[in-house]
């Protein structure tokens, strides 16, 4: 499963960085996950579950992964439940942005952001998390989100001076939104 959740990533990561990776990879990807989408074994893996129906524009599998996921919350009990249930906000900030919903992207998975340490990966891994949060902000039309992304990509530079990722946002991040 892991080399599937690294490919759902890199897909959502090129795309992030306006990328075109064409609709054959998202459906190569999303045949493999589609049998998963009621397994909720880690929010991780759910997360990049969606991420393939999002890429795929399999809106009808995304809205299934969501409900199933609701419903599990609903009917589960123990320490399962309460990843998952603490995972939602992070699937459904997926969903938001996948229609265009940037401010609701980030208003959602904002106030979590520090529990995604929780739901399994690596810090490499979870870094889309960190990349998907400061895309979303720099696309939400709301100020105090441009404010959010600056700090983000400040805070990022911080930890990765050397990365040429964050020099990239942070130039696009300036060209959209000004000084």
């Amino acid at each position: 499963m892991l080399d599937i959740v690294d490919a759902c990533s890199m897909l959502f990561r090129l795309e992030l960085e306006g990328v075109k990776v064409g609709q054959e990879r998202w459906d190569d990807v999303v045949e493999i996950v589609r049998p998963h989408v009621d397994d909720h074994l880690l929010v991780f893996n759910d997360s990049h579950f969606l991420m393939a129906f999002n890429g795929g524009k399999k809106k009808s599998y995304s809205d299934q992964l969501l409900e199933s996921l609701r419903n599990f919350v609903a009917n589960s009990e123990g320490a399962q439940r309460k990843r998952q249930q603490d995972g939602l906000p992070l699937l459904e900030s997926l969903a938001a942005y996948a229609e265009g919903r940037y401010a609701d992207a980030v208003d959602l998975i904002n106030p979590h952001r520090y529990d995604i340490e929780k739901f399994g990966g690596s810090n490499a891994q979870r870094d889309v998390f960190d990349q998907f949060l400061i895309h979303a902000a720099m696309k939400s039309d709301k100020p105090i989100h441009s404010k959010l992304a600056r700090s983000l990509l400040t805070q990022r530079k911080a930890y990765k001076p050397e990365s040429t990722l964050t020099d990239r946002l942070t130039a696009r991040m300036m060209a959209q939104h000004g000084d």
